[in-house]
């Protein structure tokens, strides 16, 4: 028998497996589209807790005291919020040569002195909210969250003019 031409089955078949493929290749281009978007979401968001960082940081460079955790709503069109919050970071430091956690001492400090002194190191936290400053809780997890350690002045509390 001579074949010149496909049978109706194996049109039939061919068919089945281009529309089977094609459906694949269409949830995949969604999920792709999907995650792009959300990868610029979070570009956009980490570009923004950078800025608020940076202003941060200026602030602190400007005044002596730490400022309050602070919340509020970023300007555009995809509303985010914010919240920046400041605390003070206890380091582990050596001290008579034992690791002494939050003391403050060092090797260099006699026995007795600088043991309570405060630790110089403040933790500045940065966290971008998909949702606006109001509806902020803390169930609402972060689109981006930084976090910088930077020293702060010393303080002269109790010093010795």
């Amino acid at each position: 028998m001579n074949r010149a031409a496909f049978s109706l089955l194996e049109i039939i078949i061919a068919t089945a497996v281009l529309a089977a493929s094609a459906m694949v290749l269409s949830s995949l281009i969604g999920l792709g589209s999907k995650y792009g978007n959300r990868a610029e979401e979070r570009t956009i968001a980490t570009s923004q807790a950078e800025s608020l960082m940076d202003e941060c940081l200026a602030q602190l460079a400007n005044a002596n005291d730490p400022m309050a955790e602070r919340t509020g709503e970023l300007p555009g069109p995809p509303r985010r919020g914010f919240r920046i919050s400041t605390t003070p970071f206890a380091q582990g430091t050596f001290a008579q040569g034992t690791f002494a956690q939050g003391t403050g001492a060092s090797a260099s400090d006699s026995p007795g002195e600088g043991k309570n002194r405060s630790s110089s190191l403040l933790r500045i936290t940065v966290e971008v909210f998909e949702t606006g400053g109001a509806n902020l809780n803390g169930d609402t997890r972060p689109l981006v969250r930084l976090s910088r350690l930077t020293r702060t002045a010393p303080s002269t509390q109790g010093a010795i003019p």
